[in-house]
């Protein structure tokens, strides 16, 4: 080997008013190219600490080794993590030798030279063709921080910069550290800093500094390193992750290209290149190095988050003291009871407490229920259990376990909370939400029947026959809900529209519903949406908060209404190793639904009654205090989720497999039995607590299951909650009454003797839950009328034959039939109210003309309005009577109508709404037909039952009249004003 040449550290000494100069200029051009920015050069030097710091960071000798970064709970006392790979542990200072002749000196600083800065010893701590380079061409994003520093720039920004600077401007940071490396290389000898920077840089795998590396990675000091090793480990520092350990290939590449600068640059000969590609690196074994960094899941996902914030060149910092988010003891509780819990449930001691990690007691424990009978003894094979703790208002993950093992701090994979699993039934609440936001309510209907596809093809060999008694007909959205109805679930979807649903729930973090590829259609339908406990428990927690997430930007980027996107807490501060405060989070606070929203969720998601047809009383959902939480199974049985939320507290428990079903496991015995425990525990020294009604939501009393007006005849009235504005007008018609004869059965007539009568009450279902109802033994009102109405012949010659008995009419309505008796004197019309008229009106004057198949009379019904009966009367001599009736429902009045969504002047984006829901308000005393809905006056879709709502797939953009016709059953109709709306591109 040759020794570094003489020219170049001659001209060491010249530098220092050589790297001033520079500065000047580099000023001078900052002002004359503008770039966009306000930054002078007094400007750029605000701040900057002294370089004597430097020195201070290594003691005063200059040669003491940095102490490792430390994790600590959220008291700032307990260390729970340091950042020093334990193979690491005997690591020593890396003297540069003063003997610049010995083989080790060429052997590691060549190589770090050749890879890192071949102008080291000759430029003025940075390159400055590189500076230019970085004010002058378009680097994009990324482009400055892919900039090429030197070893001295390197180090001012791994030890010097202030931690402040990770929040500014890429290009003012880029240039500060300029200017701290230009004072360094001014202030202390090129060998000096050289020492300094192999002694504290990052080799990845968590090595600090030269000699740590070579423990880390070939097992031995640095000073043993062969040429081979020192080329292998030089250029890590540029990029840690291009490790031996993590990626081989690459990190043989840069070996054998620093080689290459090491002939080139003169420190070798080709002989010795050839050599060292040959030779035996002696690398240590992989899982020996992975071995060291194992850590639990909330290490890994802090230093996952503390490198999101901070970057690497921050973040790898060495001596740091971070203050975490984890409250030690509720971490402790929730690690002893999960793992006791995933004992019990693989078959062990069904009373099995054990200890927390510190010898303590695990308190919690005591509150997780008792194992029901079938599952003592039973191995569940459960492979792992997620839990995670998050306090809703601020956002900051209070503990987060894992049973899967430990994981890697090197690792870029997320820990497994943090991985992405089918929902199933867990993410109903978004497609509800979703149904919320567009007019609907918890008391609005919505029918669990099968598909209609399914009813059609029941009788084909290839599907299977229908239970109908797993459907629950109509129900109210509320309970529909909270009783997991797959198939109302399904129904609610297609009249909201898979985009608006995908949408909400992006909006509320659940970043996996993004991937344009997946049929979402068929994926949400059927339960297998994805998304991981940290996401889900997170946006539970801003249904907790009144729809206010609060969590911590990680990527700075802002979006159109002026949030980025957030997440948990998991890093509260960052101190140097004096104690001195450097880097803080600001929890920002992003307004993702509407409190009015957020309140109808929870007050689903806490009404334990409505919970009590599906788990029964006294299930473990239930903790003593209103708390808002949400089950979620998958077909496979893989996936068991609990989530839910108190004011103070959001906690989401995963219970599942990667690859296999787990046996025995169903709603109540998976993951809720454990987040009943925890739950619990965490809450028992709070304040009991719920949620106050917001302004602009109503509290009123509705009839079950319709969610209209109660009537007389509704049997079951419950309190339901809407936002202003969505609340019912109409009144229930789903319970009925009918006169029966009550020997016959049959529908009571004018005929029927009074004391036979009586008045029942019928449930009738919309007409395509009917066969439902019939299915799972509803009984409806009969179809046919008391045999005594219907008499043996309609007597020829007097009769009424233009209506049909219990028809439906309106107007002036032409009465035809006959009047011709023997005997004829004359004949009159008349009708009374009700089905038994008690009073008679007559209807024109008396006829002393005898009718054959003709007109009778002429009736005009406006102003009447409900059952009527229409009689017939013939007078024949001797005073001798007969007499014809037939009972008719009048309906003069025209049905209501009111066009809810969309608003006037709403506007729509077609690459951002793929369909527009059209909510309409109908109703009319009778019945209600059809609805028709328009678009610029085109019908294209009409509609017979409950909901009136519905979807107008997005054509074109520009301007576009909504509008509705609503038709009663006695054929009057209602048009609605139009609504205009705006879809742009």
């Amino acid at each position: 080997m040759r020794l570094r040449r003489k020219d170049e550290k001659r001209g060491l000494r010249s530098l220092t008013s050589v790297s001033r100069g520079l500065l000047v200029l580099l000023a001078l051009l900052l002002g004359v190219l503008g770039l966009g920015i306000s930054i002078g050069y007094a400007e750029l030097q605000r701040g900057l600490p002294g370089v004597d710091e430097l020195q201070a960071a290594f003691n005063s000798s200059g040669s003491e080794l940095p102490a490792p970064t430390r994790f600590y709970d959220r008291t700032g006392e307990v260390a729970i993590q340091e950042l020093l790979h334990p193979l690491a542990a005997e690591r020593t200072w890396y003297h540069l030798p003063s003997d610049q002749r010995a083989d080790v000196y060429q052997t590691i600083v060549s190589a770090t030279v050749a890879a890192q800065d071949a102008s080291f010893w000759s430029n003025p701590g940075f390159h400055l063709g590189e500076v230019f380079h970085v004010l002058t061409a378009d680097l994009g994003e990324n482009g400055i921080g892919n900039a090429n520093a030197s070893i001295t720039q390197q180090l001012a920004q791994y030890l010097l910069q202030p931690l402040q600077d990770a929040s500014i401007d890429p290009l003012a940071r880029y240039l500060r550290s300029v200017l701290l490396a230009s004072r360094l290389n001014d202030a202390y000898a090129k060998e000096q800093i050289l020492e300094w920077y192999l002694n504290s840089a990052y080799y990845g795998n968590l090595a600090f500094g030269i000699d740590a590396a070579a423990l880390v990675y070939f097992g031995v000091h640095a000073s043993e390193l062969s040429l081979a090793q020192a080329a292998m480990l030089a250029p890590i520092v540029q990029n840690p992750e291009l490790n031996p350990i993590d990626s081989p290939q690459e990190a043989s590449d840069r070996q054998a290209e620093t080689l290459r600068e090491m002939v080139r640059l003169g420190y070798i000969e080709e002989r010795e290149q050839q050599l060292a590609l040959r030779g035996s690196l002696d690398l240590r074994g992989s899982e020996e190095v992975r071995d060291g960094l194992r850590t639990s899941g909330f290490n890994a996902y802090a230093w996952k988050q503390m490198l999101a914030l901070m970057g690497p060149e921050f973040a790898y910092r060495p001596g740091l003291q971070v203050r975490t988010s984890l409250d030690l003891e509720m971490q402790l509780q929730a690690d002893c009871t999960t793992h006791s819990y995933l004992a019990r449930m693989r078959g062990e001691n069904p009373a099995l407490v054990l200890p927390a990690l510190d010898g303590s007691a695990c308190t919690a424990a005591v509150s997780l229920p008792p194992l029901r009978p079938s599952d003592i003894g039973l191995d569940h094979r459960i492979e792992d259990i997620s839990v995670v703790i998050i306090d809703p208002f601020t956002g900051e993950i209070l503990s987060l376990v894992d049973t899967q093992g430990t994981f890697s701090l090197q690792s870029s994979h997320a820990v497994a909370a943090d991985r992405d699993r089918e929902l199933g039934t867990a993410f109903y609440p978004y497609i509800y939400l979703t149904a919320f936001s567009r007019g609907f309510a918890p008391g609005t209907m919505v029918l669990d029947l099968p598909p209609e596809a399914s009813v059609a093809l029941v009788g084909d060999s290839m599907q299977p026959p229908i239970d109908w008694h797993d459907y629950n007909g109509p129900v109210r959205m509320r309970t529909a809900l909270v009783g997991s109805y797959e198939a109302a679930a399904e129904r609610t979807l297609e009249l909201v529209g898979v985009g608006n649903v995908l949408h909400i729930a992006q909006q509320m973090g659940i970043s996996s519903t993004d991937a344009p590829e997946i049929d979402y259609q068929l994926l949400l339908s059927q339960g297998g949406a994805a998304a991981n406990l940290i996401d889900m428990t997170f946006a539970f927690a801003l249904m907790s908060n009144s729809g206010s997430m609060v969590g911590v930007n990680l990527t700075g980027s802002e979006q159109a209404n002026g949030s980025g996107e957030l997440d948990p807490i998991a890093i509260l501060l960052v101190e140097d190793a004096l104690g001195n405060e450097i880097f803080s989070v600001e929890p920002a606070v992003r307004v993702v639904l509407s409190p009015q929203l957020a309140y109808l969720m929870t007050d689903m998601l806490t009404d334990e009654v409505a919970r009590w047809s599906v788990h029964g009383q006294s299930s473990p959902l239930e903790i003593g205090r209103p708390a808002g939480v949400m089950v979620g199974t998958t077909h496979e049985a893989s996936d068991n989720w609990t989530i839910g939320y108190t004011p103070a507290r959001a906690i989401g428990v995963w219970v599942g497999n990667t690859d296999e079903s787990m046996v025995g496991v169903s709603t109540l015995n998976g993951a809720a039995p454990l987040w009943h425990a925890l739950m619990r525990h965490s809450t028992q020294d709070l304040p009991l607590q719920g949620w106050s009604i917001p302004p602009g939501v109503t509290e009123m009393e509705v009839c079950d299951p319709s969610g209209l007006l109660p009537t007389l005849y509704c049997p079951n009235t419950v309190s339901e909650v809407f936002i202003h504005g969505t609340e019912p007008t109409s009144y229930d018609h789903l319970y009925r009454p009918f006169r029966v004869n009550r020997e016959t059965g049959k529908l009571a007539t004018l005929f029927t003797p009074l004391d036979l009568v009586e008045e029942r009450v019928y449930l009738v279902p919309p007409p395509e839950a009917l066969e439902w109802a019939r299915q799972v033994g509803i009984e409806q009102p009969p179809q046919e009328y008391d045999s005594i109405y219907v008499q043996p012949e309609i007597d020829p010659a007097v009769n009424i034959s233009s209506l049909e008995p219990f028809s439906y009419a309106s107007g002036e309505l032409l009465i035809e039939g006959n009047a011709h008796p023997e005997g004829f004197v004359y004949y009159r019309l008349q009708y009374g109210a009700g089905i038994n008229p008690t009073r008679w009106i007559q209807i024109d004057e008396d006829i002393d003309e005898e009718v054959h198949d003709g007109i009778l009379g002429l009736w005009d019904t406006e102003g009447l309005n409900g059952l009527f009966t229409l009689q017939l009367v013939v007078v024949r001599e001797g005073d001798r009577v007969d007499t014809a009736a037939i009972p008719v429902t009048i309906d003069s009045m025209p049905p209501l109508v009111q066009l809810i969504e969309p608003q006037s002047g709403q506007e729509f984006s077609r690459s951002q709404d793929e369909e527009i829901i059209i909510e309409v308000e109908a109703s009319d005393e009778t019945g209600l037909a059809q609805v028709a809905f328009y678009v610029d006056g085109r019908r294209f879709s009409v509609i017979d039952a409950l909901p009136y709502s519905a979807s107008w797939t997005i054509a074109n953009v520009g301007e576009h009249t909504l509008s509705v016709r609503v038709y009663d059953l006695a054929g009057n109709s209602t048009q609605s004003d139009g609504v205009t709306i705006v879809v742009v591109p």
